[in-house]
């Protein structure tokens, strides 16, 4: 988290952002924008973690990657370019970058996958419900295994302006740097856009045996729910995501008391924090004050389509190595939210079952629950 490099922030209330380091990724080629980089990358990536060496041109292994918006930057740029030349001064293939079916296209294409394919756009709830449309495909036995995820890179001006104008959203914290965003802490004020993508494979457990893969963990449990409230406000009360954790905990035939962690939105928004505190205690009774539960926000900010995404693969690490990672700049505790955030420092910790939850804009709710295979 810092202040943002890519253009200048100078007028704007917020202007910290956490940037990916492009020069760490393999080069992109000129034609593609950055969402649909970072997309193919952690695609290519997941790919070869899960040792599928041959997915080109087989029918059997599926893709659901999502993004809310393919390559906003190469609109900002055709907005430039028509604002001096006229509509003829579009630049070739913009249709492209107005679908975020584009995202997927591009994936499939760059890894040569032929299985089916779909799309979803879900606000910051898109990476959890892509991941669950992947493994509605396989549980249908209409695909082996498919690749999910979502993506997005956000941080150009019209997009963070817009954000920024939205008061009470993100941080005006400024001087605080890398210490502006504290979800779940009394002093928090908004959040700060992050940007990039996170995939994974997900694949029928006899069929990864079968191949002796590396397995993270079993997607156990999955609902999705809408709060039929306001585009960017939330309800009085939680009880549409409490819902949707209760049934996620019963499609997995899970007890609150057997769930060891929850990677929370916590968006570090005065309102959100307080709400998701509720929805949990509401789900999960007086278990939910034995349960850690972080947020990854203030590290790597709000990613927004990518960030369901990000916050699964969080868990499912959080899983295989035995940590729950900790919510920084968390400072003083607020009465509204009093559970344990796990302040500060990660923790050695034993996660047999885990929630991964997210709670978008436009009342999109997408629920993950992992367990250890």
């Amino acid at each position: 988290m810092g202040p943002i490099s890519r253009f200048d922030a100078a007028g704007l209330s917020c202007r910290l952002a956490a940037e990916v380091e492009r020069e760490l990724l393999p080069a992109k080629p000129p034609a593609v924008d950055w969402a649909t980089h970072y997309a193919v990358v952690a695609a290519s990536e997941a790919v070869a973690d899960a040792g599928l060496d041959d997915v080109a041109g087989r029918p059997d292994i599926g893709i659901s990657i999502g993004a809310t918006k393919a390559g906003p930057e190469r609109l900002e740029e055709a907005w430039l370019a028509m604002s001096s030349g006229g509509p003829m001064a579009a630049p070739d293939g913009m249709a492209r970058n107005l679908s975020p079916g584009g995202v997927s296209e591009a994936v499939a294409a760059h890894l040569g996958l032929v299985g089916p394919r779909t799309a979803v756009a879900a606000a910051c709830s898109t990476g959890a419900h892509n991941i669950i449309w992947a493994a509605e495909m396989v549980a249908a036995g209409h695909a082996e295994a498919a690749v999910a995820g979502s993506t997005d890179a956000p941080i150009v001006p019209t997009l963070f302006a817009s954000f920024a104008n939205l008061r009470n959203v993100m941080t005006t914290h400024n001087e605080r740097g890398p210490t502006a965003v504290r979800p779940f802490c009394a002093t928090r004020d908004g959040l700060a856009m992050g940007e990039g993508a996170a995939a994974v494979v997900v694949e029928a457990l006899d069929h990864a045996r079968r191949r002796s893969a590396t397995i993270y963990g079993e997607l156990a449990g999955w609902a999705l729910a809408a709060e039929a409230a306001h585009l960017t406000g939330l309800p009085t009360r939680p009880h549409v995501p409490a819902r949707a954790i209760c049934r996620a905990l019963d499609m997995a035939h899970v007890l609150p008391s057997e769930i060891d962690y929850i990677c929370a939105h916590g968006t570090a928004t005065r309102r959100n924090d307080p709400y998701e505190t509720d929805a949990y205690t509401m789900a999960l009774g007086e278990e939910a004050r034995r349960v850690p539960i972080s947020s990854i926000k203030a590290m790597v900010g709000h990613s927004m389509a990518a960030a369901a995404a990000i916050d699964a693969v969080a868990t499912l690490l959080a899983m295989e190595h035995g940590f729950v990672p900790a919510t920084i700049n968390y400072h003083q505790s607020d009465p509204q939210c009093d559970l344990d955030y796990v302040p500060n420092i990660a923790r050695s910790h034993a996660v047999t079952c885990a929630l991964s939850p997210s709670f978008a804009f436009g009342g999109h709710v997408g629920v993950l629950l992992f367990r250890k295979a």
